[in-house]
């Protein structure tokens, strides 16, 4: 059954036209920018974005969105050679083409239609000739709610752990699955992002600082969880025994820099990089891992433990309970069986 139509929100006048907010002008100036290339209002829009203070994972997720192989295919079938040559019909059947293809309707289709509405949307408010129709183009609605989160086993764990073929690569498994992070997160984690803290007992902390995550706001990560007892313990056997002692950069984790190079010189390891450990891990094991399977893996985790929600929540990262309150209800199973004991 097609979704019904989403109520649109209309752009403010200064959004569109420029002109000052309560100015008595009524009628909306038509688009300047006519018979733009899809290349170059892509070019555009991720250089906006990039000056707006985005996060590198989420520059890198919109030009995949804007430019992979499905994008292209559908330009190509539609003969779309313009910001003009898209309606909103077009996107329509793009949506469709991405249901039949297998990608799930939460990830995959949803996802894409988000960054292309956002584009679109960006193209109007820019004054771009766009259909202003085609923002308003919605994948299938599905309760994200309802959608049990992929998570590990026990057992998927040790083979993943297995399967790595480096001990920073296992580490770096280990601390995703210990800490939650998004993957465009990791690259910005340094010796220094692990803080010591002083508790009201008069103790102290080992304690994970995330700086600019998404949002652009800063959070702490416990590391010393019921979940995952004393795991600071386990950073400091890494940063002694795995880490390159006399690299010059303070990433927690390093990829050596180019051949010929400074035998000292190394570089974060990439978002892009850590992608490509996942998607191989993925190949040799059989198990449809990536990064953010270690994150609903982390949540849920916490959650058996007794972690209560709200911790979960700012360890996490998230701005609702509404995005914690799935991990609850999918350890139902869990929890009742530790409470029988």
């Amino acid at each position: 059954m097609p979704q019904a139509p989403a109520r649109r929100r209309r752009p403010s006048r200064e959004a569109i036209t420029g002109e000052r907010v309560g100015a008595r002008r009524a009628v909306l100036a038509t688009p300047a920018r006519r018979n733009v290339p899809w290349e170059d209002a892509v070019v555009d829009f991720l250089r906006d974005k990039k000056g707006e203070g985005r996060a590198g994972g989420t520059l890198e997720l919109y030009e995949s969105y804007l430019s992979d192989s499905r994008i292209v295919a559908w330009r190509t079938d539609y003969a779309i050679r313009e910001i003009g040559d898209i309606t909103a019909d077009k996107l329509k059947a793009f949506r469709g083409e991405l249901i039949e293809a297998g990608l799930s309707l939460q990830g995959g289709v949803s996802g894409r239609l988000r960054v292309l509405r956002n584009f679109l949307r960006w193209c109007r408010r820019n004054g771009y000739e766009a259909d202003p129709d085609a923002g308003d183009v919605h994948p299938s609605q599905v309760r994200w709610e309802n959608v049990e989160p992929r998570t590990l086993t026990k057992a998927e764990e040790r083979t993943v752990y297995q399967a790595a073929r480096s001990d920073r690569d296992r580490f770096l498994f280990r601390f995703l699955l210990n800490t939650g992070l998004r993957v465009s997160e990791v690259e910005g984690i340094t010796l220094a992002s692990i803080e010591e803290v002083d508790l009201p007992d008069g103790t102290s902390e080992r304690i994970l600082r995330v700086q600019q995550a998404k949002g652009r706001k800063d959070r702490h990560v416990p590391l010393n969880t019921r979940a995952c007892p004393r795991f600071d313990r386990e950073i400091a056997t890494y940063v002694r025994q795995v880490r390159p002692p006399a690299a010059r950069t303070q990433a927690l984790f390093l990829i050596p820099s180019a051949r010929g190079a400074d035998r000292h010189a190394y570089r974060p390891l990439s978002t892009a990089a850590i992608k490509t450990l996942f998607a191989r891990l993925a190949l040799d094991t059989g198990i449809p891992i990536h990064p953010h399977v270690c994150r609903h893996t982390m949540a849920s985790r916490w959650i058996s433990a007794g972690v209560p929600p709200s911790v979960v929540k700012r360890a996490l990262g998230h701005s609702s309970m509404r995005m914690v309150e799935r991990y609850v209800h999918f350890d139902a199973a869990g929890l009742a069986a530790a409470a029988r004991g």
